[in-house]
């Protein structure tokens, strides 16, 4: 939510803001020099930081999305009718573990049957593991993605996605973890060839999806003044 105030008359050299309105973070603002500059570090602080609400235990995902298999990899999500931009196709839910708990479980996938963990970072010590078998986790990856994150556990289209068209996100906006890599076959004009946990260093990338990865990473971003 973006923090409001109303602005008063003119008095002297300088417009004063009349203490009508506390911002949500506690702070009343007095003059327009220190409002923008207040309000602008604040809204960055907001963004990079966003408070994480627990998630759900388990995942939705839009109705008119389907798993079907995919010229990618395996098999993916796929949109049975148009979705429009900015539209919510699918919601995380699950556990949230610590990370020896995670490294733990990907322990126990490599040595067992599972195979692999569907995962995303959610903060410095803490990540969500999705239950196995879940079709959300059938989302590929893909450079030049048509979903992005609009919050820690939710994606949204990014553009408008056509009848049949596979619905993909680019893995690296929700990890940050030194240790991924994977190389990629989404054969998009963007593809970068091999994906990491160490992409959002990247200011092609930090441009292309803007505020649009977890908080976690979003952090990372804002240390380095991207975001």
């Amino acid at each position: 939510m973006t923090p409001r105030s109303r602005l008063g008359k003119s008095r002297g050299p300088r417009t004063l803001i009349e203490p009508v309105e506390t911002c949500h973070w506690g702070i009343t603002i007095w003059d327009d020099a220190f409002a923008r500059t207040t309000l602008e570090a604040e809204d960055r602080k907001a963004r990079s930081f966003p408070v994480v609400d627990p998630p759900e235990a388990v995942c939705w995902l839009h109705p008119n999305i389907e798993v079907r298999a995919s010229p990618i990899h395996g098999l993916g999500l796929f949109a049975r009718a148009v979705m429009p931009a900015a539209t919510v196709v699918s919601r995380l839910g699950g556990q949230l573990v610590d990370t020896q708990e995670l490294q733990r479980q990907l322990r126990l996938a490599t040595d067992g049957d599972r195979g692999y963990v569907d995962t995303i970072t959610v903060g410095e010590d803490l990540h969500l593991v999705l239950s196995t078998g879940t079709r959300n986790g059938r989302g590929n990856h893909s450079c030049d993605p048509n979903t992005w994150w609009v919050d820690a556990f939710t994606l949204g289209t990014r553009r408008e996605i056509a009848v049949d068209e596979e619905v993909t996100n680019d893995y690296a906006t929700s990890t940050d973890a030194d240790s991924f890599a994977m190389v990629c076959l989404c054969a998009s004009p963007l593809c970068r060839g091999l994906i990491t946990g160490g992409d959002w260093r990247r200011a092609d990338l930090r441009e292309r999806y803007g505020t649009h990865w977890v908080p976690a990473v979003l952090r990372h971003i804002s240390s380095v003044g991207g975001s």
